[in-house]
């Protein structure tokens, strides 16, 4: 019996537990860092996976190495329009990334030199340009000789055409969407899934040439042409309503995070996803060893507090501290009357339910009650225009609603941010107030703006009245005033 309270005395458990902790810094150090030959690999890079800087750098991990670049590698745009855009190389039909998106170097003067990595064919690809702000793309071939301007006309295609099709304001399921032109040259077909809400989705859409979408199910269809121009409002094409009663539908918007994620960076995606998306991948790749240790370390270092918050309650020496922080003045107070000092790890007593008396007020009002009541009402809730997160990753937080104009975007400057919603454009829509009237506006976001699940038109002021549902990129709130 002596020998085992020797053994698991308090002394030998403060050891034990200093013990632990010096175990557990170079474990640490370890499964942060492992050896070279451990199991663990980098994820191997990828043509179009790392951003690549005008003079021909890679950038991935937070580390910046020098890619090799072609002798005669070197593109001049001479910049005629001003606004937000990036660049990547693509194959010469432009549907296959050779580059990760890149935002465009700033000009000196009006040119804009743009290095091209030795990994790509200077005769076959292309340089494309985005204009990040309505969505449109440009493709030039790749010339060293001379500058190429770079101008509003010089953006012929839509980097993405969301059609809407709608059945009383649901969206439609099932359907096969077709959007061609005149000549076939762009000929697309698509067929709308649970998990599309109703939109079909196209890539690299020709502006200016007359466009055909026809919408099949079963034996139903629907056809509506019209023409894209560059200056067009948010998606540029109008919801395609049928009324078919066999036709399947699912609630609108449904999020675009519930799709399949792609294998290779989509156009129209934020830097900060492909950070993030290449973060994942780096802690994906790692072995079975990192995760292991890291647990054990965790353990230990967690036991060797517990040790040592044991030890110093069974020697008193937590009392001490606490009575020179003035922790226990009032906890270990003696109980009047009795002189026992209360454990300092005992709940405190619940205080007893007052008895409601005949003739009294409402005892949850605090007025009226037998022995005085309750004391004064709580204050009352801050009244105001707001909007509710409901759903998404905001989901809770509350966005009062002052000043006359408020943006809602990803961009962290806004007065109402999403930045961690990579759905939401960076200034997606804007609350404005007019004459006591509030009223949304999506600015020609990519995604889109909805209002009671109906997408409202881009550049549009839309009404709202209180309970209505926004839907802005993966978020949901409710309008309240």
């Amino acid at each position: 019996m002596n020998r085992r309270t020797t053994l698991f005395s308090p002394q030998r458990a403060l050891r034990l537990s200093l013990c632990v902790v010096a175990l557990s810094l170079p474990l640490a150090a370890l499964a942060q860092n492992p050896p070279t030959g451990s199991g663990q690999t980098q994820p191997p890079a990828t043509s179009g996976g790392a951003p690549t800087t005008s003079a021909g750098t890679t950038s991935s991990g937070g580390t910046t190495s020098t890619a090799p670049v072609s002798s005669s590698a070197v593109v001049k745009l001479t910049k005629q329009i001003q606004g937000d855009f990036g660049y990547r190389f693509v194959s010469a039909n432009g549907d296959t990334a050779l580059t990760a998106l890149t935002p465009l170097p700033a000009a000196t003067g009006t040119e804009v030199v743009v290095g091209v990595p030795s990994t790509v064919d200077v005769k076959t690809a292309k340089l494309e340009i985005l204009d990040n702000t309505r969505g449109n793309l440009a493709r030039f071939p790749i010339k060293t000789d001379a500058a190429i301007p770079l101008t509003e006309g010089s953006f012929t295609f839509a980097q993405r055409i969301n059609v809407p099709v709608q059945k009383a304001g649901l969206g439609v399921i099932g359907a096969q969407v077709t959007l061609t032109d005149a000549t076939k040259t762009y000929n697309k077909t698509t067929t709308l899934q649970a998990a599309d809400g109703g939109l079909a989705r196209f890539d690299n859409v020709p502006l200016g040439k007359e466009l055909t979408a026809t919408v099949s199910y079963a034996d139903h269809k629907i056809s509506v042409t019209q023409t894209l121009p560059a200056t067009r409002t948010g998606d540029g094409w109008s919801p395609m309503a049928v009324d078919w009663a066999d036709a399947k539908t699912v609630p609108a918007p449904v999020p675009v995070a519930a799709a399949a994620t792609p294998t290779r960076p989509q156009r129209g995606e934020s830097a900060d996803s492909d950070t993030r998306r290449d973060r994942s991948e780096t802690q994906s790749s790692a072995g079975p060893f990192s995760g292991v240790l890291s647990t054990l370390v965790s353990l230990l270092f967690l036991g060797a507090i517990f040790y040592g918050i044991y030890w110093l309650y069974q020697t008193g020496r937590l009392k001490n501290v606490m009575d020179k922080l003035g922790l226990t003045n009032a906890m270990m107070a003696t109980d009047a009357g009795t002189g026992a000092a209360p454990s300092p790890f005992d709940k405190p007593a619940k205080p007893p339910i007052q008895p409601i008396t005949d003739g009294t007020a409402d005892p949850f009002g605090g007025i009226g009650m037998a022995g005085g009541g309750m004391g004064a009402a709580p204050a009352p809730v801050a009244s105001g225009p707001r909007l509710v997160a409901t759903m998404g990753t905001y989901a809770g937080s509350i966005f009062p609603l002052m000043g006359p104009s408020m943006d809602i975007g990803r961009d962290a400057g806004n007065p109402i941010p999403l930045p961690n919603d990579t759905n939401t454009s960076r200034r997606h829509a804007t609350v404005q107030m007019t004459n006591g009237q509030v009223v949304l506006v999506d600015n020609s976001s990519s995604n889109g703006t909805y209002v009671n699940g109906v997408r409202i038109p881009g550049q549009t002021p839309q009404p709202l009245r209180p309970g209505d549902e926004v839907n802005i990129g993966n978020t949901r709130f409710r309008f309240e005033a």
